[in-house]
């Protein structure tokens, strides 16, 4: 709306601002005298009756000025327009009968003001902030300090203080010191790009960014800080997505002579607390929190992080289709391959058209293609419907645990067991998707354990660590590890939910020989173990406890616990898809003189 009216913002107003919030005035009487302050959040001239809606951190209360009103209030509110900032004065009084507005706290009552000062003027907006039809990604970033003041955005920055407050509220009930960590640090081989910050006093050198406190709180335990821990800002030159940014918030804690279980039941009281607190309208999955290996998890969804709200499970179906005479599938047999398939019940039933659409979605997910098989009341329908006999149907059924009706069988084969795996499991989230079976309001947390502790990096040859290289494996490999790598399997854990994996834990090596060796099999040499982790291998050599801790990320918790669709709704000033702050205009270019300081030249 364009400013059409010149108004001198007052250079006198009251002090104190305000007597109370909006939130207060419910509970006062009617004709007390208030002083409020905010924004003008609607505007309404009824023909001489002004109403104008304040808008302050705690809420909205409805404004009534008369013609009446004393000295020149009219003729000040006729000029208010939205988003100017007002200090009115008035006594609280009934809203009329029929009026009343059930959807706000202050609904039954209005503010009959006496005085109101106009504190300061906007200019144009570039979108209604009391009207909530979302708005691009550009203006949501760029003008962020107006979208703050809608509700939707400023709902999710009181749930995150809630939520942080609640965190160090756990903690401090627990006796874990907070104690905060170094952000200049040193760049080591921990797995993302580090984000580098050149020295002007050390020219030609670099401090890191913390991709997280991990060496540092293993030193605070190893130091006799028993129990740590940090709100911390973490940072990782990686390519953004939905759940992941360039800078992220982790809850980080570390704990000595603890085992892995110890650390998991410590978390799992967290969130917990934090979701029947906060989010008391949703319902967990289960409460204590289910375990599966991460085998398990694989076997049976395809995924080490799967959406656990639906069914959907995958089965093994590879020995049914042994006789078949569908070529397709007995050359795959016959190779060694593998035929997985999971069963969706009806509702929904696909059509035709639906399920080629579908076998377009597995193959854009990698599949070589798709088979169905739609089984109605009194029929079936398949592309391989004439290989089908009705035994072999009804064995499929009961291998996939089909209940009695209607529903869809869904099949891939392939060489691979784990590739076929991967690609019906990321299909299985489609189908959920199609069939609504994502329950908002279910909150599916769980644990997965057992995780191989390596992986065989073919083009690089060398083992590379599933978690990282500070994770203690189980220990029946303790003596196995560095000899035989590939079985063994780690104390590393993580808290799954809803399709995302919130966090990864574990316990953590607390004697050189075995944390040198590791090193020694990801491919860090003697040299450059002293150069980049000579501390942490002689704080090691210096009487480490047992230890072990894991950081849940504070943006992430946000986000599943809301709703959200993004991580980046869930903090205050979010950087675009590309990383790029379009309020600060960063990352910018600096001048010559910066530069020459640093001892850098761009080339």
């Amino acid at each position: 709306m364009s400013t059409s009216v010149t108004v001198k913002p007052s250079l006198n107003p009251l002090l104190p601002y305000r007597t109370h919030y909006s939130s207060d005035l419910a509970a006062l009487s009617v004709g007390a005298e208030v002083r409020l302050a905010g924004w003008a959040h609607r505007c309404r001239d009824h023909g001489g009756l002004i109403f104008i809606d304040l808008r302050d951190p705690r809420g909205l209360v409805q404004l009534r000025i008369t013609p009446d009103a004393p000295g020149d209030s009219h003729d000040i509110a006729a000029k208010v327009r939205p988003e100017w900032v007002l200090q009115v004065v008035g006594v609280i009084k009934p809203r009329p009968e029929g009026t009343e507005n059930p959807s706000l706290a202050t609904g039954k009552i209005e503010i009959e003001v006496s005085r109101i000062e106009i504190l300061n003027v906007a200019a144009d907006m570039p979108f209604d902030v009391a009207d909530e039809t979302p708005i691009t990604e550009q203006q949501n970033i760029e003008f962020r300090y107006i979208a703050l003041r809608r509700e939707s955005v400023a709902k999710v920055v009181r749930f995150r203080h809630e939520l942080v407050r609640m965190v160090r509220e756990y903690f401090y009930e627990n006796n874990f010191l907070e104690v905060e960590t170094p952000l200049l640090s040193k760049s080591t081989p921990e797995g993302a790009r580090d984000c580098l910050v050149p020295s002007r006093v050390f020219p030609g050198k670099f401090y890191a960014l913390p991709q997280s406190p991990q060496q540092y709180k293993q030193l605070l335990v190893i130091g006799g800080v028993e129990r740590y821990f940090q709100i911390a800002r973490c940072l990782r030159d990686e390519d953004t997505r939905a759940d992941r940014l360039l800078e992220h918030t982790q809850i980080d804690f570390e704990m000595s002579y603890v085992q892995r279980d110890d650390i998991m039941n410590m978390l799992e009281g967290l969130i917990i607390r934090l979701v029947t607190k906060l989010t008391p309208e949703k319902r967990l999955l289960s409460n204590p929190l289910q375990r599966f290996t991460y085998r398990e998890l694989m076997d049976r969804f395809g995924s080490d992080k799967p959406d656990l709200r639906f069914g959907l499970e995958i089965r093994d179906c590879t020995d049914l289709f042994s006789e078949i005479e569908f070529q397709v599938f007995r050359s795959v047999i016959e190779k060694g391959g593998t035929i997985r398939g999971f069963w969706c019940p009806a509702p929904p039933s696909f059509s035709r058209k639906e399920m080629d659409e579908l076998t377009g979605v597995a193959m854009e997910l990698g599949a070589e293609g798709l088979v169905w098989i739609s089984c109605g009341a009194e029929d079936f329908s398949s592309p391989i419907k004439r290989f089908l006999s009705p035994d072999l149907l009804a064995r499929l059924r009961d291998r996939v645990e089909a209940a009695p009706g209607e529903g869809s069988l869904f099949l891939m084969a392939g060489q691979v067991h784990d590739t076929v795996l991967d690609r019906l499991g990321r299909f299985r989230v489609k189908i959920s998707e199609r069939a609504n079976l994502q329950d908002p309001n279910l909150l599916a947390f769980a644990y997965v354990i057992d995780f191989p502790y390596f992986f065989w990096d073919e083009d690089n040859k060398r083992y590379d660590p599933c978690h990282h290289m500070f994770v203690m494996p189980k220990r029946e490999y303790i003596n196995t590890v560095l000899t035989d790598p590939l079985p063994t399997l780690s104390t590393q854990f993580d808290m799954i939910c809803n399709g995302y994996e919130m966090c990864s834990g574990s316990e953590r090596i607390h004697f050189r020989r075995l944390q040198s060796g590791i090193m020694q099999l990801v491919g860090i040499g003697p040299e450059e173990q002293e150069e980049k982790f000579g501390h942490l291998l002689r704080a090691l050599d210096s009487g480490a406890p047992p230890h072990g801790g894991v950081a849940p990320g504070v943006d992430r918790l946000v986000m599943v616990l809301m709703g959200l669709p993004f991580v980046r709704d869930t903090i205050a000033f979010p950087k675009s898809q590309r990383g790029e702050d379009l309020m600060m205009k960063s990352p910018s270019h600096v001048d010559e003189q910066q530069l020459r300081e640093l001892g850098i030249k761009l080339r």
